[in-house]
């Protein structure tokens, strides 16, 4: 009776595993979304000029970019403070100076707090920021 038990337990691991894993190797990361013709289409340099993206990141605080120039974008988004026992949260800004790839759909730079930020355009309303600290889905505004 021991060994029935202990295979149908060992089935049930087995089967709940497999349909969690869901064939997916690459994370939860989001893919470009192609044509009919199978080819992904992304924002021309022209059209990323002047373009404002929004999302949230892991603390649920607004994350913002606004592309001011071909070789420009400013950052805004929020960091907790260094206060013990808070959630207070610290508005931040930051200047990067990019290059954007338009073949590929990326962009990448170093910001005025010396960081290095980059991300990729999923969609032509949809891309991926990393930041140093987290990487934030954003849309087109």
């Amino acid at each position: 009776m021991k060994k029935i038990i202990f295979i149908f337990v060992a089935l049930i691991c087995l089967a709940s595993c497999g349909s969690s894993s869901g064939g997916d190797d690459n994370g939860n990361e989001p893919t470009p979304n192609p044509t009919p013709s199978g080819t992904v289409t992304y924002l021309s340099a022209k059209e990323f000029v002047g373009s404002e993206w929004g999302g949230k990141d892991g603390n649920n605080q607004d994350v913002t970019i606004k592309i001011n120039s071909a070789t420009d974008m400013t950052l805004n988004y929020f960091t907790k403070t260094l206060a013990k026992n808070t959630d207070n949260f610290m508005a931040q800004t930051v200047s990067i100076a990019y290059t954007f790839d338009e073949a590929k759909g990326t962009f990448s730079g170093k910001g005025n707090d010396g960081a290095q930020y980059s991300g990729a355009l999923i969609s032509k309303t949809t891309l991926k920021l990393k930041m140093p600290t987290c990487e934030v889905v954003m849309t087109k505004k």
